[in-house]
């Protein structure tokens, strides 16, 4: 089960969703993050390929994560 929730959330990261659905995505896999430290790797590279062409929004969402998992 868990590794369908972070397939299905890693998807809508990646596809065309809305930026409220990828910024929720983002929250999860954080979230997912703190029950699972071996992802924290994967999902700072997800972010980090995601920056260049996010809105400004998403971009807010992702630095602020990146600087929570870098701590």
């Amino acid at each position: 089960a868990f590794m369908h929730i972070l397939d299905e959330n890693v998807e809508l990261v990646e596809k065309k969703s809305a930026v409220a659905v990828k910024a929720f995505s983002l929250g999860v896999l954080e979230n997912m993050v703190k029950l699972y430290p071996e992802l924290k790797n994967e999902l700072i590279s997800c972010i980090e390929l995601l920056l260049p062409t996010a809105s400004s929004g998403l971009k807010n969402r992702g630095k602020h994560i990146l600087k929570r998992l870098s701590k």
